[in-house]
């Protein structure tokens, strides 16, 4: 066994193999251990998507439309149906990821909208967390017990789902979330009508201003977005008059006895609050009438006269602006008490005539905010129709990942953490046979040297 180092490297690769192999099963199998499962990738292709909004210019989330309806119809669609397969015992098993890709510079490039006329000063600072996801991964564990195609298919299945609840929403039909519609508020005080329509109207006014920003150059029949947006300014503005005239010179309430128990609750913190304003005014007018400014002694010290001042001006000054200050609190208040007074006192006076025509503004403004809901409806959908398309979500074939070690999963993963062992032990047999043949070429002359003198 002469040439019997041979073999040591062999058996040094065959062990670091082994190694390798133990610890890809460890890892694959272990606490960490990849689940089995299927996967679809979509992608949200329309206008804002990379800013993290939806079609309509809202922020976006995408479980939004994970709903238990969605989940149910996808199972019911592969044929597990039952009361194995309720959306609430399914639901552990599915997950909806963003996709973060690896070229995360490039793929903001490519949505210029998110870097608009700023792309060279951002793009260097850009980091994952500055990132809006387009792309959504869906998830279906095997904790199902079902075969390998069967999970394919749910999981093909949820992404179709889902698409058809977001284009149910977008694209077809308005999304009844977007802004919600004028409720029964006849049994509201007329004040809190005022605010009830005007949170309504600014809500479309709002939504309006947001889609005109986008595409300013959208009509129908000749009106914009911004058409509508002035006529809610206008009802903004109606709604900030009659709210003025109910509480000023009005008192004008459908619950009188209410509204004045809570002027007489208002009147007792006004009047405690003026208490303490008057306490502290008497007492910094003390303070103030007692004060003498610029006061100097002068003390005899041997043939030196020194002159002590308290040089008191500044703060003589700042007892003055106290003073007038504390002044001006006390009449503030008592103008807001004898307002309060007023309306409350105002109760008893309150006219039909004034009640009637309060309530006839109040109503024609509702029906000119149900026309401004219509119109802002049928332009939306007109919206929706140009610039939504059924492009709007792409999406992937389901891709199925096993956790068994005859997987391709598998391999890769021996492959991932077996590859770096076997390379760092090739390069150490390397080594070590380099220096074997560098040491052996010294010593060959010294060899042939000792032979000749034996020679």
């Amino acid at each position: 066994m002469k040439n019997k180092h041979i073999f040591i490297p062999l058996f040094i690769f065959l062990g670091a193999g082994l190694v390798s192999l133990v610890a890809a099963v460890i890892d694959f199998k272990g606490v960490n251990k990849q689940l089995s499962y299927s996967s679809e990738t979509i992608q949200l292709n329309y206008d804002g998507a990379s800013d993290g909004l939806d079609p309509n210019g809202r922020t976006f989330d995408a479980i939004t439309f994970m709903t238990d309806d969605v989940i149910e119809a996808a199972f019911q669609k592969s044929g597990l149906a039952g009361e194995n397969y309720t959306a609430d015992k399914v639901k552990p098993y599915i997950a909806i990821e963003n996709v973060v890709p690896k070229n995360i510079i490039q793929e903001i490039n490519y949505y210029e909208s998110i870097l608009e006329d700023t792309q060279d000063q951002v793009t260097g600072k850009i980091t994952t967390r500055d990132y809006r996801p387009v792309r959504y991964r869906f998830v279906v564990y095997q904790n199902l017990g079902v075969s390998q195609s069967k999970l394919n298919e749910v999981v093909d299945n949820l992404a179709n789902e889902y698409i058809a609840k977001f284009a149910n929403v977008y694209t077809n039909t308005l999304n009844s979330d977007a802004y919600n519609s004028l409720m029964d508020f006849d049994d509201y005080d007329y004040s809190y009508q005022t605010q009830v329509l005007s949170n309504e109207i600014s809500l479309i006014t709002n939504f309006a201003s947001e889609l005109h920003a986008r595409h300013n150059d959208f009509s129908v029949d000749d009106r914009s977005f911004k058409d509508l947006i002035a006529v809610g300014n206008e009802l903004l503005s109606n709604l900030n008059s009659i709210n003025k005239n109910i509480i000023v010179p009005g008192s004008i309430t459908k619950y009188p006895e209410e509204l004045r128990t809570s002027y007489n609750h208002e009147l007792v913190k006004l009047n405690k609050q003026l208490d303490k304003i008057k306490k502290d005014l008497h007492e910094a007018e003390e303070e103030f009438d007692d004060y003498t400014k610029d006061e100097t002694t002068q003390i005899q010290n041997g043939e030196t006269v020194i002159t002590i001042g308290n040089n008191s001006g500044e703060t003589y000054d700042e007892l003055s602006r106290l003073v007038t200050a504390l002044r001006n609190a006390r009449d503030k208040k008592i103008g807001e008490i004898n307002d309060t007074t007023r309306l409350r006192d105002k109760i008893d006076t309150v006219t039909q005539a004034e009640i009637d025509n309060v309530v006839a503004r109040i109503d024609s403004i509702k029906t000119k905010y149900q026309t401004l809901e219509n119109d802002f409806k049928a332009m939306l959908s007109a919206y929706n129709a140009k610039y939504m398309h059924n492009k709007v979500i792409t999406q992937t074939k389901p891709v199925y990942q096993s956790s068994s070690l005859i997987s391709a999963a598998f391999i890769v993963r021996c492959i991932k953490i077996g590859m770096p062992i076997m390379l760092s032990v090739m390069l150490g047999i390397a080594i070590y046979y380099l220096i074997r043949v560098i040491k052996k070429e010294k010593e060959q002359p010294q060899q042939i040297e000792e032979q000749k003198k034996v020679a």
